[in-house]
């Protein structure tokens, strides 16, 4: 669903499938998950300013050429795996790609809320580092999902009557990114579909 983030996107017999893509090569996609499952464990034990790249590739058993020839920086990896897995979260709730109905866009609203929220979970002490540090990206592929979901078809015309894709995906990604860091700052006083339903009828009237 997101091509910011290369997702393959298969038709079989009209029904729109998602699957993430995955790199040819085996060894890639192995150090790749080596980084990756490096940064996730080093961020719940501490801050993302205070990982070093030295830190990454000691907890992935590599060394810093490999690192490097993967990944510009720790802020390109971080954002990748926050990208991996928002949109494994995606595919978790839609295995087909959704029509977009006002019910979806609540589905879809309150995933998005509860990836926000499993951040903070899982990194308590990182996560406002870690979201700040990051967070142009990750709102960047939230829009990109956003607006490869309206630019299949029509349907976004019905909710949405007069406007634009990009306008569409550009509000309705905003508003989500925004109130979900604001739900977690809050300390969930409302569920997060509480808060969802109240996005979704501004949204869509």
């Amino acid at each position: 669903m997101s091509t910011a983030i290369q997702e393959k996107v298969g038709v079989d017999g009209g029904a729109s499938t998602c699957k993430p893509a995955e790199h040819a090569d085996p060894r890639v996609r192995r150090t790749r998950k080596l980084l990756q499952d490096a940064f996730r464990s080093l961020i719940r034990e501490k801050r993302f300013s205070d990982i070093s790249v030295q830190d990454i590739t000691e907890r992935a058993t590599v060394n810093r050429a490999t690192f490097y020839a993967h990944y510009v920086d720790k802020s390109d990896l971080g954002l990748s795996v926050m990208k991996t897995d928002m949109v494994a979260t995606v595919l978790q709730l839609f295995a087909q790609r959704p029509s977009f109905t006002r019910e979806n866009l609540l589905r879809f609203s309150i995933a998005m809320f509860e990836f926000v929220g499993g951040v903070h979970d899982r990194c308590p002490n990182a996560a406002s580092d870690l979201t700040g540090s990051l967070s142009m990206g990750i709102e960047d592929e939230l829009y990109s999902l956003v607006r490869d979901w309206v630019s299949h078809g029509n349907a976004y015309v019905r909710l949405f009557p007069g406007c634009s894709r990009d306008a569409v995906a550009s509000v309705i990604s905003s508003s989500i990114f925004g109130a979900a860091h604001r739900w977690v700052r809050t300390s969930r006083k409302e569920s997060s579909e509480d808060v969802c339903r109240e996005i979704v009828a501004v949204l869509v009237r």
